[in-house]
């Protein structure tokens, strides 16, 4: 048998977890494994050739300057 809902009835709970992180994602599982394994000995090297770059576009007044 069907019933009306209430409008109290309709709205949803707030979520008791919503400030914590989902209980699948606690822990790190394989892939995050392999991934921070993967990633240990990895450096960033990006610095080197973009800080130029960077450094005179900063110091550039207009596009075509900059060109």
């Amino acid at each position: 048998m069907l019933t009306p809902v209430t409008r109290a009835e309709a709205v949803a709970p707030v979520a008791l977890n919503r400030e914590q992180v989902a209980l699948n994602r606690s822990q790190p599982d394989a892939t995050d494994l392999l991934v921070t394994e993967g990633l240990q000995d990895w450096q960033r090297t990006g610095d080197a050739f973009t800080s130029p770059v960077l450094s005179l576009a900063q110091a550039s007044d207009s596009f075509d300057e900059f060109l």
